[in-house]
């Protein structure tokens, strides 16, 4: 599929307008999924967000245009202080789907925007499997799809999650996963014990890429909000993939997913052993766990 600069929505009456996206990197060549960008004013907004995460605090909402003074006084005691590196780009958007501003767009927040709020379109269970019609937020087709996507990697075991990560290569595959994180979100309770038995980081991005790959399903490439937080009421984007980010006067390229025959199977397998399970919603440890052992032990994932 190739990725159109002319075709992109993100454009105005002379063609494709910039974005940008701050960081405290300052050598990005490729963003990683769920990657935000907007404004140029929103992009520094959420430059000062990250001083505040550099120095272990939670900046506040919306963040303030001046940072405070235990802020500032953190900077003039520290030696090597941060820079704020503002990236300028074009993005290759073709079909954004608008959600809410998430705040800081946690698993927490993505789990309840879907779980709550998301309509699915696709279905992978048969019309009479879905018991109750699409569209209602009570059947048990949306509680599954919501646990398929946000619980079940939980639930599994490290050599799964990196397999499956590399199948569908949206993540590098270089990416460090080692560390782990005790701020597991609320709807992990019932599995909290499994759950620290894996990197956060690694399961973390297995929910993502398993969102993403639903909403590409679905038709969609991106996601845009209205700003909230930075720069209040103008848009921001959150692409899907990182070859939907164009530095200035980059070439447009052939975005290719690799699917192969055994990729799909992979991750056929994975869904299909999933909504096999049974026609309730895993709501028990002991389900979850079951959940863990049989995908574990597919013979055909390879």
């Amino acid at each position: 599929m190739k990725i159109n600069l002319d075709k992109t929505k993100i454009r105005d009456e002379e063609g494709p307008i910039f974005l940008y996206h701050s960081s405290l990197v300052s050598d990005i060549k490729n963003f990683l999924p769920l990657s935000h960008f907007g404004t140029i004013v929103a992009a520094q907004m959420r430059g000062t967000h990250q001083i505040y995460k550099y120095f272990g605090f939670d900046a506040p909402y919306p963040i303030p245009k001046q940072l405070p003074d235990f802020i500032l006084k953190r900077l003039t005691q520290t030696k090597k202080q941060p820079q704020i590196f503002t990236y300028k780009v074009h993005l290759g958007i073709k079909n954004p789907l608008t959600i809410p501003d998430l705040v800081d767009h946690s698993l927490n927040q993505y789990y309840q925007w879907f779980n709550g709020k998301y309509v699915p379109k696709t279905k992978f269970l048969t019309h009479e499997e879905l018991r109750g019609g699409m569209g209602s937020e009570n059947t048990e087709y949306k509680k599954k799809l919501t646990q398929f996507i946000f619980v079940d990697p939980f639930t599994r075991t490290i050599e799964d999650l990196k397999k499956e990560l590399t199948a569908e290569s949206i993540y590098p595959n270089n990416m460090d996963f080692d560390h782990t994180s005790s701020k597991f979100p609320y709807y992990l309770k019932p599995v909290i014990e499994t759950a620290k038995k894996i990197p956060f980081k690694l399961a973390e991005c297995v929910c993502f890429q398993r969102l993403i790959r639903f909403m590409e399903k679905e038709g969609y490439d991106s996601f845009s909000y209205e700003n909230q937080c930075e720069d209040p009421g103008n848009k921001s984007y959150i692409i899907f993939r990182p070859q939907q980010v164009f530095f200035e006067n980059a070439p447009e390229i052939e975005h290719i997913i690799p699917e192969s025959l055994e990729k799909k199977n992979l991750l056929n397998a994975i869904e299909r052993a999933f909504f096999s399970l049974g026609k309730a919603p895993c709501d028990r440890v002991e389900k979850y766990r079951l959940l863990g052992h049989r995908l574990s032990t597919l013979k055909n994932m390879e």
